[in-house]
């Protein structure tokens, strides 16, 4: 896990329990806000119940002043406990509600713990996949021209291609393309386990009229190909596929079966989804 999905669970960890701790506090205090007001008006009813005995069942005699007596007490009692029975009744909802709010707030943390132990599991996933997965790279190219006798100039373009990672590559194929070439090539090359290396060829034609020379005896051209692969690893889903692009220049003599080394100019990987060919 990063360190920032550490400092929110610890903020929201702290916050949780500031929440539970104030509100703790809260029923507390109105719980003993509720017992100091009880007694106070135990008193009071105390003090009525003493006067009204005194006023009403002072003039009465034997049996009249003890039912007075206690008509009074109980009536006196009956107030006291519903005044009991009300204070009770909202001891216990304020107590329900911070229950249903330290509940909440107790789902809340445990999603968001589930969430970041699903982010760590994702993230660990994702390293060790990309520790064994397979990468390609593109090396050591080459350009053939052959001059032919249909107005045509073909280009074999080879190259290497090498498997640096820990796991075979699939379905691998290999396209290139240019300014000068009237249309781009491809070829299909068989699955490269890992470590291997494979070397291929794609054919390209030009135009002698399109082509730019750079000296004074029109021998010699500025090169440029972009090579594209294509390729699944064990961990592709279906349709995705991985594209590597390099890019060879160089300075080629346009001499028959006369083979010139290129430069790989910049090289840049690429992952998404693309249809089935």
């Amino acid at each position: 896990m990063s360190k920032s999905y550490w400092i929110a669970a610890v903020a929201l960890g702290l916050a949780v329990l500031s929440v539970v701790g104030w509100s703790i506090f809260q029923t507390g205090f109105s719980i003993g806000e509720n017992a100091g007001e009880y007694q106070a008006k135990s008193s009071t009813y105390a003090r009525h119940a003493k006067q009204e005995i005194g006023n009403t069942c002072a003039g009465l005699n034997g049996v009249a002043q003890t039912e007075c007596i206690r008509n009074i007490i109980e009536a006196t009692n009956q107030h006291k406990r519903s005044e009991g029975d009300l204070i009770a009744q909202r001891n216990m909802s304020r107590w329900a509600l911070w229950m249903l709010i330290a509940t909440a707030l107790m789902a809340i943390v445990t999603a968001v713990g589930v969430y970041f132990v699903w982010q760590t599991l994702r993230d660990t996933r994702r390293i060790g996949e990309a520790q064994v997965r397979a990468y390609l790279t593109i090396e050591n190219g080459t350009v053939t021209p052959q001059t032919g006798e249909l107005d045509r100039v073909f280009w074999y373009i080879g190259f290497d291609i090498r498997n640096c990672g820990q796991s075979p590559a699939k379905r691998i194929t290999a396209h290139a393309s240019g300014d000068i070439f009237g249309a781009d090539g491809h070829s299909a090359l068989p699955d490269l386990a890992a470590g291997s290396k494979a070397s291929t060829s794609i054919i390209l034609t030009t135009k002698p009229d399109d082509l730019r020379f750079i000296d004074a005896d029109q021998t010699t051209i500025m090169f440029n190909a972009h090579i594209l692969l294509r390729f699944s690893d064990v961990f592709a889903k279906t349709g995705d596929r991985t594209e590597v692009h390099a890019d060879f220049v160089g300075v080629v003599r346009v001499v028959n079966d006369e083979t010139s080394t290129l430069t790989n100019a910049g090289t840049a990987i690429s992952e998404h989804y693309i249809a089935e060919e």
